[in-house]
């Protein structure tokens, strides 16, 4: 675990907090929910187990906090890749695109936590989530009001977009499948769904760049 130097203590419990999270995120990924435990976790960054439950009381609270810190970082990522779209096709686009991305070389969405947390973890889960869907809404919002999209029910489509996305979760996120084959196959699908199908050919996902230094995979490019 890297040394904590920090000026207050407010201070060295963030970047404490971080270096948990860090630490679970990891083994999360390499042994899966079911086989980590909170000494794994102390012991993984270097600290007593009591150290553990001053900051989170059990797993699903790290998985919780994990959760909403990804989510964050993930929405920065998907806005700035979206928002200066200049269509709603483009930006549908660009957000089934990204989304891909996310998944690929991501080894904690490669496990699936849905049978580990039980109906009310789920829940915890898809509130996280809110956020994403909420930009997924906006750009069909704005793809209706433009004329671009048939008009539909919004919440609706949203939801079966949103599933389909997450069919693709672990077959990319275990590098079955590649993250652009999906995501051509998810623009062609959900473009011709809202009724935007000529759109397809000049939105359809460029190739990804190379992979980062840290080994994860690149981003997706912004057109």
């Amino acid at each position: 675990m890297p040394r904590i130097n920090a000026p207050t203590l407010a201070a060295h419990r963030a970047q404490q907090r971080t270096v948990l999270l860090d630490s679970w995120r990891d083994l999360l990924a390499e042994r899966g929910y079911a086989a980590v435990s909170l000494a794994d976790v102390a012991a993984r960054a270097g600290v007593a187990r009591t150290t553990v439950y001053n900051y989170f009381r059990d797993k699903p609270a790290l998985l919780y906090a994990l959760l909403e810190r990804e989510v964050a970082e993930m929405m920065a990522r998907l806005r700035a890749h979206v928002e200066a779209a200049p269509t709603a096709a483009e930006a549908m686009a660009r957000y089934l695109e990204a989304q891909m991305f996310e998944f690929a070389g991501n080894e904690v969405a490669s496990h699936d936590l849905v049978g580990e947390l039980g109906p009310e973890g789920v829940h915890r889960i898809l509130e996280h989530l809110q956020p994403v869907w909420a930009m997924h809404a906006d750009i069909v919002r704005r793809g209706v009001d433009a004329g671009e999209f048939r008009a539909v029910d919004v919440d609706a489509v949203v939801g079966l977009i949103t599933s389909c996305v997450g069919a693709e979760r672990l077959p990319v996120a275990s590098g079955e499948r590649d993250p652009m084959v999906a995501a051509a196959e998810l623009v062609d699908f959900v473009l011709h769904a809202l009724g935007a199908g000529d759109a397809v050919s000049s939105v359809l996902p460029r190739p990804a760049p190379p992979a980062s230094a840290s080994g994860a995979a690149g981003r997706p490019t912004t057109r």
